[in-house]
């Protein structure tokens, strides 16, 4: 359509610029001299009920509207009179929402957006695009209906339906508005795009129409299973949980009890206030009343990578000082090596002495017993030897066990063996629990990330040259995901087959592998090759100048890991002083409350010992 023949609704001719964009149903072009307007211009001329439409929606015009949606601001006529497109706001500035849920795009256009950002999005307020398809109501209560629908937005109750003629209601846009947050606080899933455990296929609009909630309490019970590598719906809360219950319920279109906009709002503004930053993970936020972070064994299992860490959470190093850090460390001093357990030289007890003088004289009477037995046995009757010395033989045992009478040899030798098995297992605990193994290692570990963090220099340089080796690689690579399957052309793949794709981590033409098209449900042999025909197409459609430098984003990417591993190395070393000065006064908290306890137990056995010596008459 030439410029001349588009009038506006006052007269004046519109001069249309490039071309912005094309849809199934027309074109947008700027609008040459005027870059807060664009024009779309249907492809035929729209008929008399969308031409009736356009008009009744300049009317219904308010500027709150205009400052939510593009809505139209005048028709756009060819000099016969007949409506040809309309005018309406750029939006240029803005995004498509699939750009900030799914993880590969936002990475590309949002990189530093973590969850709490995809939260904000949830609950604030967009701009509106593709408005004169929306269901409209006149000054005169006519309606003009919304003829047109996406299946995986579609409530279960339209599933299949015609839409001609059917009038809409706000519980119909409230299921799609819970997909649309479950898209986004669920990192690009849809929420009935899951795996089918009976017989038969199960695409999202029939598991929608059926429904069959993935990630919902009755899930098993209706034979559906999440996608591998995803969070579960209590991940983003209990209330928003129940929010996505009521809303994919079967009940929820009789009983108009889907949760509306406002409740939405409501309920995550309290989620954005009540989340906890990830310790192992600056880019990683969840809700506080789930226990770990849902983020961290997802990216450590499935490899995919869901959120940066941002830049701004990047502590930078310019308080830091390597050989002062380092200093500190060295000034906490080692603890030592495990200390015995010492046992104090000590005296017999009085009674111990006096029963072992008693007990030494009465060994003695014994002794001289038997020798008087042999000299009577001599002297009296040589004959009668025999006999006298086995009388005597018998006083000296009879004295000697006397002599052992009362039991205290055996109380001191028992004391002293109970003495010797605590000085044995406490011996034991000093040098498992006190050991300064722990303190070297730890020593060792920190010299071990100084040495990484003198070496970073020379890390990023060898990075940055095999960054320059694999330019043709990595600019593949970035042509590829720039190609998403959300906006491409694949026959076969519609709207409810790219949402499955999406919550099986297939996003771009990155994505595409025969054996992992494979294993998304819906997807055999013939879809996958498609897939990969779309994909080859596309990458024959790449060219690299082989002049050219390393993509920035590519330089990005790696200063980023890099001023990663430098703030992880200095916050541990930063740390480390501490962290040594905590395990040295550990052990040697430890080690004096151990030889505390030894110590009665030292001195029982250093008196049971003498006492025992002085009962048996040794030195």
């Amino acid at each position: 359509m030439a410029a001349a023949q588009l009038l506006q609704s006052e007269g004046g001719a519109v001069a249309l610029g490039r071309e912005l964009g094309r849809g199934g149903e027309g074109s947008v072009f700027e609008i040459a001299g005027n870059p807060d307007l664009v024009a779309k211009i249907y492809h035929s001329p729209p008929t008399a009920e969308k031409s009736a439409k356009l008009l009744a929606m300049l009317q219904l015009a308010t500027p709150q509207v205009h400052a939510l949606t593009a809505w139209p601001r005048d028709v756009l006529r060819a000099r016969d009179g007949r409506i040809q497109g309309l005018l309406m706001s750029n939006v240029a500035g803005y995004k498509d929402i699939h750009s900030l849920y799914g993880p590969k795009s936002r990475r590309a256009d949002f990189p530093d957006a973590d969850w709490r950002h995809l939260i904000r999005a949830a609950a604030m307020t967009v701009r509106l695009i593709d408005c004169d398809s929306f269901q409209v109501h006149d000054n005169s209560g006519r309606t003009f209906f919304c003829e047109v629908g996406v299946e995986n937005f579609t409530p279960p109750e339209l599933q299949g339906r015609p839409l001609r003629g059917l009038m809409r209601t706000a519980n119909h846009d409230n299921f799609g508005l819970a997909v649309l947050v479950f898209y986004l606080l669920m990192v690009g899933r849809h929420p009935f795009a899951g795996r089918f455990l009976g017989k038969g296929e199960m695409p999202i609009e029939k598991a929608i129409a059926e429904h069959r909630y993935a990630y919902g309490h009755q899930a098993k019970a209706r034979l559906m299973e999440a996608p591998p590598f995803t969070p579960c719906a209590l991940s983003a809360s209990e209330d928003v949980a129940n929010l996505w219950e009521r809303a994919f319920a079967p009940e929820a279109a009789s009983s108009l009890v889907r949760p509306s906009a406002r409740e939405w709002i409501t309920t995550l503004a309290a989620l954005e206030h009540n989340v906890s930053r990830c310790s192992q993970h600056a880019g990683h936020y969840f809700h506080n009343s789930v226990r770990a972070c849902p983020w961290c064994p997802i990216e450590s299992t499935s490899g995919a990578l869901l959120f940066f860490i941002p830049l701004a959470a990047i502590p930078a190093s310019g308080l830091f000082t390597l050989a002062v850090v380092w200093s500190r460390i060295e000034q906490v001093g080692r603890p030592g090596p495990v200390p015995e357990i010492s046992v104090p030289v000590t005296t017999a007890s009085p009674e111990a002495a006096r029963a072992g003088r008693v007990r030494v004289a009465r060994k003695l009477i014994g002794r001289i017993s038997v020798l008087a037995a042999l000299v009577i046995a001599l002297t009296v009757n040589p004959s009668l030897m025999a006999v006298w010395w086995l009388v005597g033989v018998g006083i000296w045992v009879a004295v000697g066990r006397w002599a052992e009478s009362g039991g205290l040899l055996a109380t001191v030798r028992q004391t002293r063996q109970e003495a010797a098995n605590q000085l044995k297992r406490l011996g034991e605990l000093l040098r498992t629990e006190t050991d300064p193994q722990s303190f070297d290692q730890q020593r060792k570990i920190l010299d071990g990330k100084r040495t990484e963090l003198q070496s970073l220099p020379a890390v990023r340089a060898q990075r940055m040259k095999v960054l320059i080796a694999n330019r043709e690689r990595n600019a593949r690579q970035r042509f590829l995901e720039r190609h998403r399957i959300e906006t491409g052309k694949i026959p076969g793949v519609g709207p409810s087959k790219r949402a499955m794709l999406q919550s099986y981590r297939i996003e771009t033409a990155a994505d595409i592998e025969y054996t992992a098209v494979l294993g998304v449900p819906g997807f055999g042999p013939a879809l996958a090759s498609r897939l990969e025909e779309w994909r080859r197409d596309v990458e024959n459609s790449f060219l690299f100048n082989p002049n050219s430098e390393v993509d920035p984003r590519d330089v990005n990417d790696l200063d980023r890991k890099i001023a990663v591993e430098r703030s992880t190395l200095e916050q541990a070393l930063l740390q480390g002083a501490n962290q040594l000065s905590q395990i040295r006064q550990q052990i040697l908290v430890r080690r004096e409350a151990l030889l505390a306890q030894a110590h009665p137990f030292a001195m029982n056995f250093a008196q049971a010992d003498a006492d025992c010596k002085a009962l048996t008459g040794q030195s």
